[in-house]
């Protein structure tokens, strides 16, 4: 598949693959020390005559470029999406984020710089709640650690060893091969190392407490989908991000972790079409109201 580059500015730009030539379009937002290839088992799915798959890696991530900068929040991150939406998708898109990637799509509706709405917002697993540091993930934390940051990434590079810890992510009985692979390799890329270390420790913009309040304004319809089993970011935090966001749907899948894509993509796979499919079909050709 090609890659297409968006420059964001003069020098630095994200790589991401467009798929399809449907007329909605769906833009995929990964999560933290991932890439693009985390929707490889859900993306072939879709009706590529009905969407236009856009999968994107981050600032940082995939063969995007590495800025040696320290503008790796989430908010930081949502302002490259937005200049991203706004010249390139433009109209008629969702947003679909995992774990980082769903904080990504609600910095980016809170921020409240995209030029048109999205038609739906989707979130699996997302990083909503980090007010405070016992909500940041253990693995997050340590990966801010001189050190402990060189050394994890090391092992967790190693395939033995992170098959053995999968279980930390996913849920045990989903574990297969082809994701201990696809970590293996995105984990092995040192030229993302960087990323994943400023991500972790940049990840939470100085005013979030002002903005995840800005969650109760979102007005944009939402699916929100959690695993029961995440062992990274509790499901309880989906009822309060489904309380806060009025007019969102909530689906708790069980036996699965904090990779719903990748465990479960089937079932997964059917929850967002199903519900984009009851939705959009009356209303995609409406105009959408500028922010």
């Amino acid at each position: 598949m090609e890659e297409l580059k968006y420059f964001y500015d003069t020098n630095d730009y994200i790589v991401y693959e467009k798929i399809g030539n449907g007329n909605i379009n769906l833009v995929f937002l990964h999560g933290l020390c991932s890439s693009r290839k985390t929707w490889d088992d859900i993306y072939p799915k879709f009706d590529l005559n009905k969407y236009c798959l856009y999968l994107v890696d981050y600032k940082g991530y995939g063969n995007s470029s590495v800025p040696k900068d320290k503008e790796y929040s989430i908010f930081d991150i949502a302002n490259v999406i937005t200049k991203f939406i706004n010249e390139v998708i433009k109209i008629n898109y969702v947003l679909i984020g995992h774990s980082l990637g769903g904080g990504i799509v609600l910095m980016t509706m809170v921020s409240k710089k995209v030029n048109m709405l999205p038609i739906r917002i989707i979130v699996i697993d997302p990083a909503c709640y980090m007010d405070s540091k016992k909500d940041i993930p253990l693995y997050v934390r340590g990966l801010g650690v001189p050190i402990i940051n060189k050394i994890g990434l090391f092992l967790a590079s190693k395939k033995r060893i992170l098959k053995m810890s999968m279980s930390n992510f996913m849920y045990r009985d989903n574990v297969r091969d082809k994701h201990v692979a696809r970590y293996t390799t995105i984990l092995s890329q040192k030229r993302n190392h960087y990323a994943f270390i400023a991500s972790s420790k940049y990840c939470i913009p100085t005013n979030y407490s002002t903005l995840i309040r800005e969650y109760k304004g979102i007005t944009t319809k939402t699916l929100i989908i959690w695993g029961e089993n995440d062992p990274v970011l509790d499901y309880k935090y989906s009822f309060r991000l489904s309380k806060d966001i009025k007019n969102s749907k909530l689906v708790i899948l069980s036996k699965c972790g904090h990779a719903c894509q990748e465990e479960l993509p089937d079932k997964t796979y059917k929850v967002i079409e199903d519900y984009l499919d009851k939705i959009l079909k009356i209303e995609i050709y409406k105009p959408r109201v500028k922010i």
